[in-house]
């Protein structure tokens, strides 16, 4: 399992379970909103090292759990694993903006 170190994003490469309901999807995305907005508010993402690293580490967990995360969206979503890693193509974004963040910034 993959975990971001004094990161406010957590993220599963498990399906969702299909009992969960709309009010508890909704409780749970806000907390996770409230937390992002939290770490946001302390400027800590100004900071273009950090924002490398959280780049760095989202590029991180896709090389390591590829595998799984296409399992998992052709178990829920059907087709072919190429349909699968095209679900999943924003990791080739998070490699773009590492190349290009300090001429952005």
């Amino acid at each position: 399992p993959f975990s971001w170190i004094d990161s406010p994003i957590v993220l599963s490469c498990g399906a969702m379970a299909p009992t969960m309901s709309v009010e508890d999807l909704t409780a749970e995305y806000g907390q996770m909103i409230d937390k992002m907005r939290k770490t946001f508010d302390t400027g800590k993402t100004r900071n273009l090292s950090w924002r490398k690293q959280q780049l760095r580490q989202l590029i991180k967990m896709y090389q390591e759990n590829h595998e799984e995360i296409t399992t998992t969206i052709n178990a829920d979503m059907g087709g072919t694993k190429m349909r699968a890693m095209g679900e999943i193509a924003p990791v080739t974004s998070a490699d773009d903006c590492l190349t290009n963040i300090d001429e952005w910034s």
